[in-house]
């Protein structure tokens, strides 16, 4: 069972979007389409790479993943394949290492990770995987997970019913059993760090990590102990100091969304249909059915006008215009289309 989905869902991590907010900067280029099909263009909104693609990701550790023809492969900033259109799945590089996935029959596949030369550092062969984090990356084998290094070696060997990634030295981990089991964290050793003892975890980040308890979620130290009580109906990682959570939910319905510093204390009040994990800055948040940014203060700094957003990296957001991807800077102003 893939229960980093439902996780994501629960902490709202991810959006049904494009996975379009990785680091731009190594490559100044920004995927964009054109009558249906995908290139790239730089900042000045010309075309470095023309569109030929029918999807394509931003550029990830100076590497990104395209579509052609129903198959996923990598290119380098030139446009050049790097690793041939072939995947069923591909995913961003974390740590020199992607991950990806191939289809078995009609339902079954199974994942593995290239190395940046396109060459198979582990084949194919796992249930499930998440990407590197910390040099490591979860995988799942025999409907149990457990965790590899970069040469593809088993450093903690499958044991958990469910298993994240790496953060501040931490990964959750569920034990006891896929019904009823626990939630708690391990450290890179594999040893229990804070015991299995809550019904949902989250990532680690500024060393506090998201649990629930009764229903609510709060914030664990490194240590264990209870720092912020539970008493949010969502709650996701810090980034950049600040948490998304989520108060005054009915029957899993409705609510809205604020951020809390590390002490617990609202720095910017509840008062949003929607939001994302602050980024350089800056977070997406929706009003009135539409997406705009503020700041840490809970400034607006690029007013609710877009259909959706993704978070700043290097200065820049993807956001949709209509029916159009485009990019934004930090004045609101979007990147020209392709020239």
């Amino acid at each position: 069972m893939n229960r980093r989905n439902l996780l994501c869902t629960t902490l709202v991590c991810a959006l049904v979007l494009p996975a379009l907010s990785q680091a731009l900067g190594d490559s100044q280029c920004y995927p964009v389409t054109q009558n249906g099909k995908w290139g790239y263009t730089n900042a000045d909104g010309k075309f470095v790479i023309t569109p030929r693609f029918s999807k394509a990701e931003p550029f990830h550790e100076g590497l990104a993943r395209v579509e052609q023809d129903g198959k996923w492969g990598y290119i380098d900033t030139q446009g050049n394949w790097v690793a041939e259109p072939q995947f069923d799945k591909a995913f961003d590089f974390h740590d020199n290492c992607a991950r990806v996935f191939k289809k078995e029959g009609l339902l079954g596949g199974k994942y593995g990770f290239i190395n940046k030369e396109g060459r198979p550092v582990v084949p194919c062969k796992y249930e499930d995987a998440t990407d590197f984090s910390q040099k490591l990356a979860g995988v799942e084998q025999d409907d149990k997970w457990g965790f590899i290094d970069a040469n593809g070696k088993l450093a903690i060997q499958p044991q958990f019913e469910e298993a994240g990634e790496f953060h501040d030295g931490l990964a959750w981990v569920k034990v006891g059993g896929e019904l009823g089991g626990k939630y708690g964290y391990v450290d890179t050793d594999g040893k229990l760090q804070i015991n299995p003892a809550y019904e949902n975890a989250g990532d680690f980040g500024n060393d506090l990590g998201p649990v629930q308890q009764n229903h609510k979620w709060g914030y664990v130290d490194k240590s264990g102990t209870m720092k912020i009580q539970p008493r949010f109906d969502e709650a996701s990682m810090f980034s950049d100091g600040l948490a998304r959570v989520k108060t005054n939910e009915t029957l899993g319905m409705g609510g809205q969304y604020g951020y809390i510093d590390t002490s617990g204390q609202y720095k910017i009040q509840p008062r949003f249909e929607d939001a994302k994990m602050f980024h350089d800055g800056l977070a997406a948040v929706k009003t009135n059915g539409q997406w705009g940014f503020i700041d840490k203060d809970g400034n607006t700094v690029i007013g609710p006008r877009f259909a959706e957003a993704d978070r700043f990296r290097d200065g820049y957001a993807q956001v949709r215009v209509e029916h159009d991807w485009r990019w934004v800077n930090r004045n609101g102003d979007l990147v020209p289309l392709g020239k």
